[in-house]
């Protein structure tokens, strides 16, 4: 049996004088003795979310199905009331609509600006928690609403309706067998690792809610789960044609989502679903069916920083995950980045978390790669400038990055160095994956009068963060990381003339392609390049 609390509320005015309240339905009878004003706190409207804690499309804001919000206009968020005179709005309409631009002050009522939390998001779905239809509280009878832009290059004065986002499937509908183990799948394998540098976890929590309102979502998280499930599972037909057929549903349905410019710059879903097939593409090493348009959904914001870097959520999420991609391709063909670095300048704010830390490590190395590879590339600073940056990077970090085990191995070649979360093994492997790209593409070397001077030189600028690109590698066991080292392992690998040690990285290609699925020809290759000669181990890029 559950005993309802009867604990009174106590009004503002006591809880600063530190004093009891007896709770009284209008003033409190100490402050109506003492001739105080007497206040009770609100319900909160609002909440301030702070840059890593929103979500950017679910959950930030809910309609009330009381009488109140009945009288609200569908207006979407991001943009004020219509002005005229002769309209009046509820007060906690107003109240909703004042996330586009800041926080409502809970005694004077008025808006607090807060330009970090102008950030695109979405109506809610029509569908309450439990399925049902509320599509009378927004005034029309189909699933469609607005995305309403707030961000950079849009007054929160005007109206900016863009296409809209059909919420076209129903959260209520049972997901077949199949569907339910390609979720699970997803979510505790593909999710994680499309979150390395995201402590929201949007890719992990956020997107499988969206996709169960919305059909291009869902297909996409289905579709890739299944690829990847069937490259451990040879005998799983059953996952080929389910592949196959959520691939083409979803793909049909972000066709004519791309073609619509203005609404593709905006809408975090195609962003989403565009991540998560080019996640799937990964895994075919010899296939690119050109799933990597993510940064052109950024190029029409000036300077991209502003569309990927400074707003959080799903986007900021979306737009890292490609960017980690391009920066494996990159490496492993030793060419440029697709990302063009003049369109994403140097964020020069300091970072407010460590994830915003590993994602300055981030467009370091992909300016160092475009830098090492590239020849008078727009956007890449000089040598000098690279190098000073980094190195400021090194010495700034925060103590998170800071290993909580460090010490040698027993039966191991390689120290055991583990990091507290995903972002800092990616921030560290990055920073270290840099100095080896600028030592080992510099065409002014340094004379050595000896051999030993030599040995000493490799030793202190390459060898040393190649053995910390592959120790942390090798003791962080997160899916993620896993991933997302494997190139890296292999641009370190290059440089060891140790058996033991070339065995280790040997031993990890084949772990990731025998435990995940993960192709490792490429990667091979260049080590069988740098070792010359065989290296063993037939991982192929599929099954």
């Amino acid at each position: 049996m559950t005993i309802a609390s009867s604990k009174k509320p106590t009004c503002q005015t006591c809880r600063a004088r530190k004093v009891k309240c007896d709770g009284g339905s209008v003033s409190c009878q100490r402050c109506v003795r003492g001739g105080r004003q007497c206040t009770y706190e609100r319900p909160s409207k609002t909440a301030i979310s702070f840059r890593h804690s929103r979500l950017s499309i679910l959950g930030q804001t809910e309609v009330s199905e009381s009488s109140t919000y009945d009288n609200c206009s569908p207006s979407p968020i991001g943009t004020h009331f219509a002005s005229d005179a002769s309209t009046s709005a509820p007060e906690e309409c107003e109240i909703r609509n004042a996330h586009a631009t800041g926080v409502v002050d809970t005694e004077s009522g008025a808006v607090i600006q807060n330009s970090e939390l102008t950030y695109p998001i979405l109506n809610n779905s029509p569908f309450d928690s439990a399925g049902s239809d509320k599509s009378h509280i927004y005034g029309n009878s189909h699933a469609e609403f607005d995305i309403s832009p707030a961000g950079p290059g849009f007054s929160p004065n005007e109206v900016n309706p863009l296409a809209p986002i059909a919420w076209d499937r129903d959260p209520s509908l049972q997901l077949s067998n199949l569907e339910a183990e390609c979720m699970q799948f997803y979510v505790e394998e593909i999710g994680p690792w499309l979150d390395s540098t995201s402590p929201e976890r949007h890719f992990t929590y956020t997107v499988p809610l969206l996709a169960l309102r919305c059909n291009v979502l869902f297909n996409s998280i289905i579709a890739c789960a299944a690829h990847i499930l069937r490259l451990t599972s040879d005998d799983r037909t059953d996952l080929k044609d389910a592949e196959d057929l959520y691939q083409h549903e979803a793909v049909q349905l972000l066709i004519p989502m791309l073609g619509n410019v203005e609404f593709n710059n905006q809408n975090e879903i195609v962003f989403a679903a565009i991540g998560t097939l080019r996640m799937s593409e990964q895994w075919e090493e010899f296939v690119d069916r050109q799933y990597h348009l993510v940064p052109n959904c950024f190029i029409s914001y000036e300077p991209l920083e502003k569309s990927s870097t400074a707003h959080g959520g799903l986007r900021e999420a979306t737009f890292y995950a490609y960017i980690r991609a391009d920066i494996r391709m990159a490496i492993l063909n030793k060419c440029c980045t697709r990302m063009q670095p003049s369109t994403w300048p140097l964020d020069t704010s300091m970072p407010s978390s460590d994830a915003d830390w590993a994602n300055r490590a981030t467009w370091l190395l992909l300016q160092t790669i475009n830098f090492c590879y590239g020849e008078n590339i727009p956007g890449v600073p000089p040598r000098e400038e690279l190098e000073a940056l980094i190195e400021n990077w090194k010495e700034s970090i925060p103590d998170g990055f800071r290993p909580y085990i460090l010490q040698q191995s027993s039966n191991d070649s390689f120290p055991v160095i583990k990091l507290l979360s995903p972002w800092h093994v990616v921030g560290l492997q990055f920073y270290h994956a840099c100095k080896i790209l600028l030592v080992t593409n510099n065409p002014i070397q340094p004379a050595f009068c000896d051999i030993i001077s030599f040995n000493k030189y490799i030793s202190a600028n390459i060898l040393s963060h190649a053995r910390s690109i592959c120790a942390i590698a090798f003791s962080n066991k997160d899916f993620g990381t896993r991933i997302n080292g494997s190139h890296l392992v292999t641009l370190a690998g290059q440089y060891f003339t140790g058996q033991e040690e070339r065995s280790r990285v040997l031993q990890y290609m084949n772990m990731l392609h025998d435990v995940h699925a993960w192709p490792s020809k490429s990667c091979l290759d260049m080590l069988e390049q740098a070792y010359g000669g065989s290296v063993g181990g037939t991982p192929g890029s599929s099954r």
